[in-house]
């Protein structure tokens, strides 16, 4: 019975978000935070639920209003304007993820620190710790469990 007793103890615990997690720091799927509404990770790990690159989850189905991949969603005026920020696990600024090559915050705009694939804060820089398929910070890892946060200004 005192194993029976600890079993789910454990089951218990293991299903709430530790302190230092990341989803609880951003106030769960959905929530408005300091940062702004958050709008899943932007990573490249497809199965997982945070990610904009599963299609059939909250932030990545083309069919959620809160997924930048939904064309009629609120989430996809970042097409359009400014576009949501990005934010790396450790904090640092990533830049804005949207279309404009003009925008000095712009990820599409070559020769900002957030877009030059020469950039150390650049996810456009394939070597760098936020763009490399490797880091299990970057964008293109599809076998990271963390990869930067998205963030709507609301």
């Amino acid at each position: 019975m005192l194993v029976h007793g600890a079993l789910v103890l454990l089951v218990l615990t293991t299903a709430v978000p530790a302190v230092g997690d990341d989803r609880g720091a951003t106030g769960g799927p959905g929530a408005v935070t300091p940062h702004g509404r958050y709008l899943g990770r932007f990573k490249a790990n497809r199965l997982d639920p945070e990610s904009v690159a599963n299609p059939v989850g909250r932030y990545g189905s083309s069919r959620s209003p809160d997924s930048i991949n939904n064309p009629a969603g609120s989430a996809a005026r970042g097409r359009y304007g400014r576009g949501p920020r990005i934010i790396a696990p450790d904090g640092t600024y990533l830049g804005r993820l949207n279309l404009n090559r003009f925008d000095p915050e712009s990820v599409t705009n070559p020769d900002s620190p957030y877009g030059s694939p020469r950039s150390p804060i650049s996810i456009n820089n394939p070597s760098g710790r936020y763009g490399s398929r490797f880091s299990p910070d970057g964008i293109r890892n599809p076998d990271t469990t963390g990869g930067p946060m998205l963030f709507d200004d609301e």
